[in-house]
């Protein structure tokens, strides 16, 4: 039943947008002597987020730390209007 519960998870962990500026790569050309405006697709980077779930488990991975708190409340208004919350104690962000 928990597994039925979570069914639509996946699209509430969608990122808000497709593509960013790769801040990591941009600084890293940069110190290369390579210059580029951030309309250029040379430093952006697609942004991809993913869910694994097993029984009333499930795992977030995602490319992106600024989506992170915004996949966690979209995840968490999910729940709460299924009667769930998000277990503090099991639950980390990590990179």
């Amino acid at each position: 039943m928990a597994n039925f519960t979570l069914n639509g998870l996946e699209d509430v962990v969608q990122p808000g947008q497709i593509t960013k500026v790769d801040l990591e790569k941009k600084d890293y050309l940069r110190s290369k002597g390579e210059i580029y405006n951030d309309g250029n697709s040379i430093i952006r980077k697609s942004i991809k987020t993913s869910v694994v779930r097993y029984c009333d488990d499930f795992i977030i991975v995602t490319n992106d730390e600024v989506e992170v708190p915004l996949i966690m409340n979209r995840v968490n208004d999910f729940l709460c209007v299924r009667g769930l919350c998000i277990n503090e104690r099991k639950s980390m962000c990590s990179k």
